[in-house]
């Protein structure tokens, strides 16, 4: 069953103050599962209810409040932390074992490619290459010249089917 938090606080408090400013038909004590209870120890036991719901609504808040702030530094905060950490590795080794004195980890090695990864790259390069018409510095050197645009063309005469002519009628005479 799904209660609210703050009605059920609420509704805590006013029976406390009820209780305690305007006891029922003047009663000193109240019969609670068989057994009589003095109304100020019924009142205590409900503030101190009282107590726990609003303590839990104060961290709530204090949790939303301090999940804002750090959201509101983290743009900042990350790549300065990022930094920090970049310096110090280059202060003491990027593979240093004494890099975990200040919670960093050693930079990883590259993996090293084996001859077949290194075949299949060279090949998949070559092919993007060839397919995307590049040159490098010393080949674009060799280029020399304007380029010259294509010949502009008709569209009418692209786009439209040519005349058929028509078979030449036979004549008899």
């Amino acid at each position: 069953m799904a209660t609210n938090v703050n009605s059920v606080q609420t509704g805590m408090q006013k029976l406390a103050d009820g209780l305690k400013s305007n006891p029922p038909a003047g009663a000193t004590a109240l019969v609670i599962d068989g057994q009589s209870v003095a109304m100020a120890d019924v009142v205590a036991q409900v503030l101190a209810w009282v107590v726990i719901y609003q303590a839990a609504s104060d961290a709530a808040r204090a949790y939303k409040r301090a999940i804002a702030a750090r959201t509101a530094i983290e743009g900042t905060a990350l790549p300065r932390f990022a930094k920090i950490g970049d310096v110090v590795k280059s202060m003491i080794g990027r593979t240093s074992p004494d890099l975990a004195l200040y919670g960093l980890k050693a930079d990883k090695a590259p993996r090293v490619l084996t001859a077949e990864e290194k075949a299949a790259a060279a090949r998949l390069r070559n092919a993007t290459r060839a397919a995307r018409h590049t040159m490098g510095s010393r080949q674009k050197e060799s280029v020399h010249g304007e380029a010259t645009a294509p010949a502009a063309t008709d569209p009418a005469a692209t786009t439209a089917p040519a005349a058929a002519t028509a078979p030449a009628a036979a004549t008899t005479t």
